[in-house]
């Protein structure tokens, strides 16, 4: 039976039931008692000698001396055989192989001998493995025949996995031995060719790949000479000509901008200064440099330094931390130690050495408390540590009970000290280490039910409705009045989608296309983004790009777009989406022709309405809560049928 027609026979049986409590309103009941209760149970008992985290439903953990991977079940889906390996990502994981050791000597200039320093380089030869364990080389050519790729050259055999070496959108950057001082690979294991007429001795700078853009420069020039590559077109970005004794110092692209730092030098090539601004890819700087710093989510993936609310966390010449838009007006107070993009409706900061959270109005939500914390993850809850243990808080700043196992140096990487710290936000299942052995525990959370006041009055009863029934992500449970994204929207679309047919998003996909989900994802329809619920909503046409391989996956969404992003989903859960009638609005001339068809279906089964005057506004900016209002409506529609 099916999953919409298992709902109505439910709610046709409890009618009946007057005398006493049915089991469905008992376990209603009891998931509405659960709500804001965030539980933790021990997954896996501590065990193994290191652990990462869980990506693609598998795990790297390294058993006497070799690693392999696990899943969420404990089982040994990938044999303990590697030497180093890495978190997958795409559905690829960097592995290697020692080939040699040897201790790290030192030149002194001085006494013109060498010493050791007491610390032992390894050599790996190198290569990835997909989710079932299939191997494949990363073919070096300046060796003879194409062996492995034998330079990653390290001080620990776990730096494969600290240094987060993974796939970004095909595309994998490390460091070479010979030829080339540096690589840039593909998913075949083969060096991507650079035009080196367009970028002279420049090679990859270790940067990942970010909307067909490539960061490349020469190590042996001050400053390194870096530039933009555009992977698509074979040329670079022309920035503004600098003046004598300055370089560019650059980062990846991310939303069509990128931080770039004008680096000023004096003249025993000391650095003078560094103010960093924000460039388009016409080579045009969109905010002038004059920031000392700012930071980043996802730095080894989509490196977004302005975040969904469109707000970018930068430093001031003062050392402050505040955040500006993307016209570069400061929108939050300059006046943090460190500060972190919103996630979760929260925003993570730094004041007189302790860390707490701001809501979004910018007000203090959680003190200053914690000698360290990471921003919210994607499930309602934060990583936090007190100076002897670290532990799991939710939205409101109360701790998990029985969290305190977690595993510090999981989620707090790097230094502060040099500005090398990384936060890694919990997931599902997270990193425990109990007496130097490593297991995982797992998370429950429901958040509570949002607040009126959280929202439009109109909207409550209906937003309310769509999360008891499941149909919004849990990271979307807040800031109901911003605009929603077109990744945000295909999250909340393949979540309902997923709930309503009762399938898991991957069976939906394969049944649907006779293609796995993974197999769309390598194929990497879009250079913006390879979010699974893009890909499967691309997949199910549920969605399209805006062309050239673009996605736009951080563009608010409009009116007439959601109603086309509505009907195909009603398509996909076996609406019949072909008997529409003319709904006749006043504006209709302002709906863009692709979309007609689409408004007049959502407003003929009530799932939009206009929006007063016998109009309705084809391009006004969507928000979450309508976004979720009208998924519910969908929902109910579908039920109906």
């Amino acid at each position: 039976m099916n999953h919409w027609k298992k709902r109505l026979l439910a709610l046709s049986l409890s009618i009946c039931m007057t005398t006493a409590l049915s089991p469905a309103a008992f376990a209603a009941e009891q998931e509405e008692s659960d709500r804001g209760t965030l539980t933790y149970t021990e997954a896996i008992a501590p065990q193994y000698e290191k652990a990462g985290v869980f990506s693609d439903e598998l795990a790297p953990v390294k058993q006497n001396g070799k690693w392999g991977y696990i899943n969420t079940d404990n089982e040994v889906v990938i044999p303990f055989q590697y030497d180093a390996a890495g978190i997958f990502n795409e559905g690829y994981a960097v592995v290697g192989t020692l080939v040699s050791s040897e201790p790290e000597t030192e030149y002194d200039w001085e006494t013109g001998e060498s010493h050791e320093t007491g610390r032992t380089l390894y050599t790996f030869a190198m290569g990835f493995i997909d989710t079932d364990g299939n191997y494949k080389p990363f073919k070096d050519p300046y060796h003879g025949e194409y062996s492995g790729l034998e330079e990653i050259t390290t001080y620990t055999t776990d730096d494969l996995l600290t240094n987060n070496i993974v796939f970004y959108n095909g595309y994998i950057t490390f460091n070479g031995y010979d030829g080339p001082d540096g690589y840039l690979y593909d998913t075949n294991g083969d060096i991507v060719e650079l035009d080196d007429e367009e970028i002279g001795y420049r090679y990859p700078f270790g940067w990942q790949v970010t909307e067909n853009t490539l960061i490349v420069g020469e190590g042996a020039v001050l400053g390194g000479e870096q530039c933009f590559y555009q992977l698509d077109s074979g040329r670079v970005i022309d920035l503004p000509e600098l003046s004598a004794n300055s370089y560019y110092d650059l980062r990846p692209f991310n939303q069509g901008i990128a931080p770039v730092a004008v680096v000023s030098w004096n003249d025993t090539s000391e650095v003078d200064s560094a103010k960093w601004g924000f460039i388009d890819k016409n080579g045009t700087f969109v905010i002038e440099p004059q920031y000392a710093g700012f930071t980043v989510s996802d730095i080894y993936g989509a490196y977004q330094v302005f975040g969904d609310t469109g707000v970018a966390m930068t430093q001031n010449a003062d050392g402050k931390y505040g955040g500006i838009n993307k016209s570069g007006d400061t929108v939050i107070p300059f006046e943090y130690d460190k500060l972190y993009n919103y996630d979760f409706g929260l925003a993570l900061f730094e004041q007189n050495g302790k860390w707490g959270y701001l809501d979004e109005n910018g007000a203090t939500a959680i003190a200053a408390q914690y000698e360290q914390a990471t921003s919210f993850g994607s499930g309602g809850y934060a990583v936090t540590y007190d100076g002897s243990k670290a532990f799991l808080i939710d939205s409101k700043g109360n701790t998990i009970v029985g969290s305190e196992k977690l595993d510090a140096d999981t989620y707090f990487q790097g230094d502060e000290s040099d500005d090398s710290r990384v936060l890694y936000s919990p997931d599902e299942y997270v990193v425990i280490n109990e007496n130097g052995k490593y297991g995982y525990g797992h998370i429950s959370y429901l958040p509570p039910l949002p607040e009126k006041s959280e929202m439009s009055s109109w909207a409550y009863e209906e937003v309310t409705a769509a999360i008891e029934e499941n149909l919004v992500p849990t990271y979307l449970q807040n800031l109901y009045l911003n605009n929603i994204n077109r990744n945000e929207f295909c999250d909340l679309t393949m979540q309902a989608v997923s709930e309503t047919m009762d399938q898991e998003v991957e069976d939906i996909v394969r049944q649907a296309t006779g293609k796995e989900l993974t197999e769309w994802t390598q194929q990497y329809p879009f250079y913006d983004t390879t979010n699974s619920d893009i890909i499967a909503a691309y997949a199910l046409g549920i969605v399209n790009g805006r062309g050239g391989g673009q996605f736009d996956p951080y563009a608010s969404i409009t009116r007439e777009e959601a109603a086309a992003f509505l009907m195909r989903s009603a398509k996909v859960l076996g609406m019949d989406t072909t008997q529409i009638s003319d709904a006749q609005f006043a504006d209709a001339d302002e709906i863009s022709a692709s979309f007609r068809d689409a408004v007049n279906f959502v407003y003929q089964i009530n799932v939009m309405n206009g929006t007063g005057g016998g109009k309705f506004t084809p391009d006004d900016n969507y928000t979450r809560e309508q976004s979720f209002v009208t998924i519910y409506r969908l929902f109910q529609a579908v039920l109906a049928e």
